[in-house]
């Protein structure tokens, strides 16, 4: 397999242009150099992004390693994108959030299995194998209901409260007003509260 030609040119990230759909089909045909020359021209400003959500650049490499880990798993099956910068910050961003979603469960299980631990020394009676079920019920129920929010909604949502985010600074992420964080965010709440109505009593 030839690899001359992956290295000549370097687009601006960003730039639809032949260089890049050609790297997207070599790399679909097995071109290690194609893919390293879109690695290399997007790795950094996909970590710089990815650190936006996820809150370190140690969770940011991971994330942007993993998709293009991923993609050139599924290579074979990669579909030619005009907008390669759109395709890879898109994958990256719905991954981050992935994550996001994953920690704020697992975090919330731990928690609440952790309290139920350190129950007995006040007085109440240790947890039991059905306290611990239902724990993790709850927790794969919040993942459900996260997951089935609208997209924005669920973008605004783990940005404030997993992240900490105020609404102007999840304005400026999303590229939207401080008024339309808020309404975002009241809609998520509405959705979880719908979705996990068979668990508030």
């Amino acid at each position: 397999m030839s690899q001359s030609g992956a290295d000549e040119v370097t687009p601006t990230p960003g730039a639809s242009s032949d260089v890049e759909r050609a790297w997207v089909a070599r790399s679909r045909a097995g071109d290690v150099a194609a893919f390293e020359a879109i690695f290399r021209l997007y790795y950094e400003p996909l970590c710089a992004f990815a650190e936006r959500f996820v809150g370190s650049p140690d969770a940011a490499r991971d994330v942007v390693q993993d998709v293009f880990v991923r993609i050139w798993e599924q290579r074979q099956s990669w579909q030619g994108c005009d907008n390669l910068k759109a395709y890879l910050f898109t994958a990256v961003r719905n991954r981050s959030f992935k994550l996001l979603r994953h920690r704020g469960v697992v975090e919330r299980g731990l928690a609440q299995m952790t309290h139920a631990a350190a129950a007995p020394g006040a007085g109440s009676p240790p947890p039991t194998p059905e306290d611990y079920t239902r724990v993790v019920e709850l927790a794969a129920a919040v993942e459900r209901a996260i997951e089935q929010l609208p997209e924005r909604s669920r973008e605004a949502y783990l940005l404030h409260r997993q992240q900490g985010l105020s609404y102007a600074e999840i304005a400026a992420v999303m590229g939207v007003s401080a008024r339309t964080v808020e309404n975002h965010i009241a809609r998520a709440l509405r959705g979880l509260r719908e979705g996990l109505s068979p668990w508030i009593s």
